[in-house]
């Protein structure tokens, strides 16, 4: 059967690991932005240039997070990203895919961050853009936690991000 509707779905897998043990974990949907949606059309139908490295960024808990649809890496007035300082890393972790599989695809290499001191956690994004606090680059998606991460100095949290179509 020819499908007649393409319906993608994104969804993520996070751990927070305390002293070598898994004290937290969840799974979550994402909602993709129009940003996103429109980048997919340009690339596979209008010939521009293939988005070729992807990046997972945090989601702050400061204030009270909103994320929606129109939301663009210059202008996502609802929320804002984990200042850099919070984590050891020195720009935003590579989302590094496999290859699509069964209509999926997923990174196996696990995306780590890895806490400089105690930070409350909202969701993830996911961009082109490299840069912490960077506004360059194409904003895929954006998703929520199914209730805020508090991380400590020490903390690891793992992400596994997987798209999929349904």
């Amino acid at each position: 059967m020819i499908r007649t509707a393409l319906k993608l779905k994104g969804t993520f897998k996070i751990e927070l690991i305390r002293d070598g043990k898994i004290i937290h974990e969840s799974k979550g949907h994402n909602g993709v932005t129009e940003g996103g949606l429109d980048a997919i059309l340009d690339i596979m139908f209008h010939n521009d240039t293939q988005l070729a490295s992807w990046y997972c960024g945090l989601v702050d808990n400061a204030g009270t997070p909103a994320l929606a649809a129109g939301d663009t890496m210059a202008s996502h007035a609802g929320w804002t990203e984990v200042p850099g300082a919070s984590v050891d890393e020195a720009v935003r972790e590579t989302w590094t895919e496999d290859a699509a599989s069964g209509q999926s695809i997923s990174n196996t290499t696990v995306i780590e961050y890895n806490f400089a001191g105690t930070q409350a956690v909202y969701g993830i994004f996911i961009t082109s853009g490299s840069a912490f606090a960077g506004v360059a680059g194409t904003l895929w998606a954006t998703g929520a936690f199914a209730a805020v991460v508090n991380a400590v100095l020490g903390d690891i949290l793992r992400v596994t991000y997987t798209v999929s179509i349904s």
